[in-house]
Parts: structure tokens; sequence; C-alpha cells
């Protein structure tokens, strides 16, 4: 992510995820649409959400210091 790249977490229900992942985890090329036929909507600030989405969380990343690696628990 770069500083002020936009993000949006979608928060799915129980039985709602199988056509989101097989969608997302497939390669894309620059520019292709990675949502393909999945039903989405525009909030006000711009972002697409994944119109099965119970929940979402719009954010921007203000500065470099907001960025966290994840870590891996094995």
């Amino acid at each position: 992510m770069l500083v002020g790249g936009k993000f949006v977490l979608n928060v799915l229900g129980q039985g709602k995820s199988a056509a989101v992942s097989k969608q997302l985890l497939k390669p894309f090329k620059p520019g292709e649409n990675r949502f393909g036929e999945l039903p989405t909507k525009q909030t006000e600030s711009g972002n697409t959400i994944l119109a099965d989405a119970v929940s979402h969380k719009c954010n921007a990343l203000p500065s470099c210091h907001s960025v966290h690696t994840a870590k891996s628990h094995m």
C-alpha cells in the first residue's frame, strides 16, 4: 500500500465468502476489474464495496508510519 492509498475491509456473513474468495484469488492483469461479476456498490467517498457485505470499513493511509507488516504465527 502506498501512502495516501485507500483500502476497504468488507465483512461477509457466514456462507458468503466462497464466491468472493474464488474471484479474488485469480491472477489479474494491471487495470483489470478484480471484482468481476461480484455485485458491488460505491461509497460516498468513491470506494467499491461488496454488496453482500454485512459491514465495511474504508480508510486511507495517512503516513508510512501507519503501515504494518503482518507476521505469521508458525
